[in-house]
Formats: C-alpha cells, sequence, structure tokens
C-alpha cells in the first residue's frame, strides 16, 4: 500500500472475504520490538536513484517532515551511493542537512560501485513543521580521465530515520501512530505487516469503522507499502506481524479481547462504564482510542479502537483517522460529542471577473 485510500480499502476487503492471511514465517521469540521511528526513502517518495555528472556536482531532496515528536537522539539519514571509478585520490563527499553538514567523506576506488553510510542527524537540526532537505555534494578529482567521465549517485534506498518520542514509561504514544504499529526499515524488501483484530463476524458498522481506519492509514503512511494481516483473537498471543503492531477495532460488547485490552491499559470497569486511569468515565457514546502493550506477549503494540455503541465506535475511528474533534496524544484518548457550535454569519456570495483564457493565452505565448 503506497499512500493509496483506495488500496487500503480494497485489501481489508479482501482480507475479511478470505479470512487469515497466513504469512510466510512468525517474528522470533522473545524478539524486541522495534523502537518507534519513521523512515522515508527515496524509493518511497518515487524519486529513485539520483545522478550528478561533472567534477563538482550536488544532489538535493526535500523529506516530509515528522509526522510525530522527535526523540532526542536516534535520527539518522542514511546514504547508499556510487561514484564513478575514474575518480582521483582527494575526491570526497559531503553529506548536509538542512543545510548544515555533518559528516565529509573521502572516497577512494573501493567503494566507487556502492556504499553506504549512516549518519547521525542532531534534533536540534530537524524542523517539526517544514521538510527536510538532504544535500550530497561530490567533489571528484579528474586524475588522469575526462571530466566528463565523472559522476556522483545516490541510490534509491537512501533513506531518512525519524526516532520518534515515547512515553515517560517507554510505550509509543498516540501521537505516533501509525509509526508505532508499523516495523521501520524502509529499504528492506519485506513490507511491514500491520495486524488487524475484528469481532468474529464483524457488523456493518465495525467493517465501515476498520475501512475508515485503514483508508486513512494509506494517506498517512504513503512513504512505505504496508501488508494488512487479519487476525483472530485466539492468535493474539503469537500475532502474524513480523514485529509489527496491531489493531482490534470493534464494539465492546463485540470483541471480548477488548475489555483485557482496557484492562491491561489500566482502565477499570463501571457500573455507567469504562474508567480511565485518570478517573474519567467513558459515557456509552463516547469513543475509546487506547494504546498498550499487549497482555498476551508482552511486547506487541496494540491500538484499540473501540466503544459501548456504533455511535462511539464511529467516534473513535474518526479521531484515529485524525478528523474527529479528539486530538490524541498520550496513552488514550476519550471521543466525545462535539460542542454546540456559536452560530456563524451566513456566507456571502460575491463575483470575480478577469480576462478570458484565449486572452491569457495570447498574452502568454501560448506556453
Amino acid at each position: 500500500m503506497r499512500g493509496s485510500a483506495l488500496a487500503a480499502a480494497v485489501l481489508l476487503a479482501a482480507a475479511l472475504s478470505a479470512g487469515t492471511a497466513p504469512l510466510s514465517s512468525r517474528p522470533a521469540a522473545g524478539a524486541e520490538p522495534p523502537a518507534v521511528a519513521q523512515e522515508i526513502s527515496l524509493d518511497g517518495l518515487a524519486i529513485g536513484t539520483m545522478t550528478c555528472h561533472g567534477a563538482h556536482g550536488l544532489l538535493e531532496t526535500f523529506f516530509p517532515a515528522p509526522g510525530a515528536p522527535l526523540a532526542t537522539s536516534g535520527s539518522f539519514v542514511r546514504v547508499f551511493f556510487a561514484y564513478s571509478p575514474q575518480s582521483g585520490p582527494g575526491s570526497t563527499m559531503v553529506i548536509a542537512v538542512n543545510g548544515r553538514a555533518i559528516t565529509t567523506v573521502d572516497l577512494d576506488r573501493g567503494h566507487a560501485a556502492g556504499g553506504v553510510l549512516e549518519v547521525p542527524i542532531p534534533a536540534s537540526l530537524i524542523d517539526l513543521k517544514r521538510p527536510t532537505r538532504l544535500q550530497v555534494g561530490f567533489d571528484l578529482a579528474a586524475g588522469s580521465a575526462a571530466q566528463d567521465l565523472l559522476y556522483g549517485k545516490l541510490e534509491a534506498p537512501t533513506l531518512i530515520h525519524y526516532s520518534l518520542a515515547s512515553l515517560a514509561g517507554g510505550l509509543p504514544g498516540l501521537e505516533t501512530y501509525p509509526w508505532s504499529l508499523l516495523a521501520t526499515d524502509a529499504s528492506s524488501a519485506a513490507v511491514p505487516t500491520l495486524g488487524v483484530v475484528l469481532p468474529s463476524p464483524p457488523d456493518m458498522a465495525e467493517i465501515g469503522a476498520a475501512l475508515r481506519i485503514f483508508a486513512d492509514l494509506g494517506r498517512q503512511v504513503a512513504t512505505q507499502r504496508v501488508r494488512l494481516n487479519v487476525i483472530p483473537p485466539s492468535q493474539l498471543g503469537v500475532p502474524e506481524t513480523q514485529g509489527g503492531g496491531v489493531v482490534l477495532v470493534g464494539r465492546l460488547d463485540h470483541l471480548p479481547a477488548a475489555q483485557r485490552v482496557l484492562a491491561a491499559a489500566g482502565w477499570r470497569s463501571a457500573p455507567d462504564g469504562w474508567t480511565a486511569p485518570n478517573g474519567k468515565v467513558a459515557r456509552a457514546d463516547d469513543g475509546l482510542v487506547v494504546t498498550a502493550l499487549s497482555p498476551w506477549d508482552n511486547r506487541t503494540t496494540l491500538v484499540l479502537v473501540s466503544g459501548a455503541t456504533n455511535t462511539a465506535l464511529a467516534r473513535a475511528a474518526g479521531a484515529l483517522a485524525g478528523r474527529g474533534t479528539t486530538a490524541l496524544a498520550g496513552a488514550y484518548g476519550i471521543a466525545s460529542a462535539p460542542a454546540l457550535e456559536t452560530p456563524r454569519e451566513p456566507l456571502r456570495s460575491f463575483r470575480l471577473s478577469g480576462p478570458e483564457a484565449s486572452d491569457i493565452a495570447t498574452a502568454g505565448g501560448r506556453s
């Protein structure tokens, strides 16, 4: 799935109709989940390999800004590069992020056919609101070769790795969704797998909520391919996700696993609803979005999207999909009914007049 809401919806619908999609292998027993990170490669951006020619060349590209707050350290750029074997001694490569050089590399002929370099990026160099600019400059000594034979190349697997912040206890917060659930190695041929748990069978309200969530996920992770794998609740102890996380979608009375996840996250059942760790009670039509470590294997990150009614489930799905009125952060969120809006001044219409299309084309030389 590469940024396509339709592809996500079709993929989930196919998985629902086919049942559980078995994968070729299980994650290693006792393997630690990867640190929460977001990775974006040139291949994921559909840019591919970039090449500059001549003795002095500069390759430049922009990566999207991080989708969540950064950790204080752990971010890096992984550069896959190559250059002309005719380059002589004294050739160098400079890697810069947002206009600041972070390393200079002496090039020798032994790595001309291809090399890889991983360079840490200080968090202070990354702007959460602006794209990150990567510049790779080649300064190649011609030696006895003609300068028109010289080139520098930035290969398609080149990527930026944003290390995202976790909560104080190490649990990924909802602000890091969906990257908290994905395997982050975008340069690997393996496709990240996201587990999906639904009631058996789900009703139309639950299928609609799931389709909304995963169609929006296709938009958010446009630079990565993601495989969805529907997991029966009985397999939550060993989910087939290759180390990725699991999303559970369904009403509280229809998804038995939901109550165990809530209890593991510190929620308490009460006569009038579920009580959050901070003491707030979720009412019948309040949607619940909760992240927790799996109480089945104590290492898989889970995100529960639920509620007591179909209205509550729809509100929870809307909050996770980023179009609800509840901003998700921390370990959980309660999506309540929006407050009544104050009346707005009625819209007014007006007319604009300007040149005709033929006038514009003539004045612009029809370019």
